[in-house]
């Protein structure tokens, strides 16, 4: 059950946020999109859970083209408390204000999604902290067999704990594979 996004593009009338982005990932896999500030992570990872549109492209999760596949819902933590539930296929973490990291990787592991995605969650961890948090949503993905797409701008983090990389660059894939043979 691959999640593929293929040729994933967003502009404006003038600029380019993201530009023929694709990448895959698999079940009980961890995939970081590695990135600078800026580099459009967090508009990928809103158009991968169907919060915001692309012109062109598309995402599919076991072929089923997102987000119009039947059963398929999305369920959205953000960095503010009220942004609510809408489903369960994909979870999207954001750092917020009346939660710390550890309990919103407890919320992604306990949701039954199949996959999640987690935009810079754990900027709020020391480095013990991390490699907790990491080792809980590794087993729960293992375990469960969860597709977790991770975005960060800490390659120390991607190199650690995920098990492959996309890194990202003004709205671009530069490279994509595992993590230690990018870098």
């Amino acid at each position: 059950m691959p999640l593929k996004a293929e040729a994933i593009s967003k502009r404006s009338k003038t600029a380019w946020f993201l530009r023929d982005v694709s990448f895959e990932a698999t079940q009980g896999e961890i995939l970081a999109i590695f990135g600078p500030n800026g580099s459009g992570k967090s508009l990928l990872l809103q158009i991968l859970s169907g919060r915001e549109k692309s012109n062109g492209g598309r995402v599919t999760l076991d072929e089923m083209v997102l987000p119009h596949a039947s059963g398929t819902a999305i369920q959205y933590f953000g960095p503010y408390p009220n942004d609510g539930f809408i489903g369960r296929l994909s979870t999207v973490i954001r750092p917020g204000r009346s939660d710390n990291s550890a309990d919103r990787v407890s919320a992604a592991i306990t949701s039954n999604a199949r996959v999640i995605l987690l935009d810079d969650v754990f900027c709020g961890l020391d480095r013990d902290g991390r490699e907790r948090e990491f080792e809980r949503l590794r087993k729960s993905a293992r375990e469960f067999q969860t597709i977790v797409v991770i975005a960060s701008s800490s390659f120390e983090e991607v190199l650690s704990f995920c098990d492959k990389a996309a890194v990202l660059h003004k709205g671009e894939i530069l490279q994509h594979g595992i993590a230690e043979n990018i870098y």
